[in-house]
């Protein structure tokens, strides 16, 4: 419904002669691009896990759980440090900017990044094959030699939440390309996704024929230092900034 309403509105925009702006082209193929390779690596090792774990003694389940969520890890991370490297190439390449970054722009959010998947998506993995395994239903699945299929579903619902990692990408496009155009002192348009069911916070600082703030300064000092990626829906946001 909420989407609707959306759809709706930017229809009465584009009637009144207000054409919704698009999203840099740019960001949205990276982030998308980081997204869909997030998913293809977790699809891959929940298979891989769930067959491994199906066919496996109890007595071992735990250990093989540990070694695979050891591994998921490191793959993330690295994948993360690479797709947000190229965030900022990608924040410079949009404003044509020609300028060295502060040094502890990229690096604060690979450790960000990597930490929140640390403490966070792994944890969180760690107790869903937990629970499964305790499950009265995958039990009797491994028992009747049905396990894999049973943990393979168990594990497809967390896919989404290690999708919602790519929102990283978002937020420190906007970091690098906010710092240019603050350099510059340019007008800064802030745009509402108007496609998307939105939290409770983007509304308030963006909108669909976008909220014009005078500076990348002005702007932040309304949100408190926040930029898209930041708001309550966090890594589902993809609001947007541009220079006005």
């Amino acid at each position: 419904m909420i989407l609707d309403a959306l759809g709706r509105m930017l229809e009465t925009l584009e009637q009144h002669g207000v054409k919704a702006a698009r999203q840099p082209r740019r960001a949205r193929v990276g982030v998308s691009d980081y997204e869909a390779e997030l998913r293809a690596i977790y699809a891959e090792w929940s298979d891989n896990l769930a067959a491994q774990l199906a066919h496996a003694d109890a007595d071992d389940r735990d250990r093989l759980t540990e070694a695979a969520l050891a591994l998921l890890l490191v793959r993330l991370q690295r994948v993360g440090r690479r797709r947000l490297q190229v965030a900022v190439e990608e924040a410079l390449t949009e404003t044509d900017a020609d300028i060295d970054l502060p040094d502890d722009l990229l690096m604060d959010a690979i450790a960000d990044n990597d930490q929140f998947l640390a403490a966070s998506l792994i944890p969180a993995l760690r107790e869903r094959v937990a629970n499964g395994l305790n499950d009265e239903d995958i039990v009797a699945a491994l028992a009747a030699d049905e396990g894999e299929a049973a943990l393979g579903d168990l594990m497809d619902g967390a896919e989404s939440r290690v999708a919602l990692y790519a929102g990283a990408w978002w937020t420190l496009f906007h970091d690098a390309w906010g710092f240019v155009v603050g350099q510059r002192g340019s007008r800064v348009t802030a745009y509402l996704d108007p496609r998307a069911a939105h939290c409770n916070e983007c509304p308030l600082y963006q909108s669909v024929a976008g909220e014009v703030y005078e500076s990348m300064a002005d702007y932040l000092s309304q949100t408190g230092d926040r930029v898209p990626g930041e708001f309550e829906c966090l890594g589902n946001c993809r609001c947007w900034l541009t220079e006005a």
